[in-house]
């Protein structure tokens, strides 16, 4: 196993890819044409997530980790921000998804020109009628990952991305996600993660009023109907990752 490895949630980060709120919000004018349209709870001050931003940007560089900005690109608004959910990376390189949510649809394009750019193999990317976002995909440990089936990612998609992995892990776990409040506001697998590691996607949610609170909260559960329809998957997997009740 290397001891420098992408496919974990924990240790040390060394190399980030981030896009900056500044290059994802652009303007004041651009988040008013756009956040209530991406379900955004209410319009982030661009002044504010910008230094907000750098200050977390300054803590990362603060401990030894290289920062990788994506550019500006056609066809990733605002929602670009959340880099993770526009491809997944394994030590071999960057599969990358195709989004449920047809307002993203752009971003893997525009990830994988960043990527090509900078050298980073290019594994593959998901086809219809595939469906994977990177926020439903987490890491158990190195060999183990755990995909949530769900509105944005689908078993085309999944099937896809295990090919795609191949001998770089020993077993994908699959997750129903819960319903929720319907394909328009969901929940992505890491949305229940309580352990995840702080990301650029994590930090700005504390950052700005972005989306439903409830993607904001980390121990949010599902709905008392689904969880019954559910709860059998979910006790195996809330087991695994050593949560003692669901």
């Amino acid at each position: 196993m290397p001891d420098q490895s992408s496919q974990s949630e924990v240790g040390n980060i060394t190399r980030l890819v981030v896009k900056h709120a500044r290059d994802a919000f652009q303007s004041d004018a651009s988040i008013a044409t756009e956040w209530q349209a991406l379900n955004f709870t209410a319009a982030p001050d661009f002044t504010r997530a910008v230094a907000q931003y750098e200050a977390f940007l300054a803590l990362l560089r603060g401990n030894d980790c290289e920062i990788i900005a994506l550019p500006p690109a056609s066809g990733a608004g605002m929602d670009s921000i959340y880099v993770r959910d526009a491809a997944v990376v394994c030590d071999r390189g960057v599969i990358l998804c195709r989004m449920g949510k047809a307002l993203r649809a752009g971003e893997p394009a525009a990830q994988e020109t960043a990527f090509r750019a900078l050298g980073l193999t290019i594994l593959g990317t998901i086809q219809p009628p595939g469906k994977l976002e990177g926020g439903d995909v987490a890491w158990l440990d190195q060999r183990t990952l755990a995909v949530g089936r769900g509105y944005r990612t689908n078993d085309s998609g999944i099937a896809q991305l295990r090919d795609f992995l191949g001998e770089s892990i020993d077993e994908l776990i699959t997750v129903p996600l819960p319903h929720w409040r319907g394909a328009g506001d969901v929940f992505h697998l890491m949305s229940f993660s309580a352990r995840s590691i702080a990301t650029s996607q994590w930090s700005i949610h504390r950052s700005c009023p972005f989306r439903s609170a409830s993607n904001c909260s980390s121990a949010a559960l599902p709905s008392s109907k689904c969880r019954r329809k559910n709860s059998k998957a979910w006790e195996r997997t809330f087991s695994r990752w050593g949560h003692g009740d669901v």
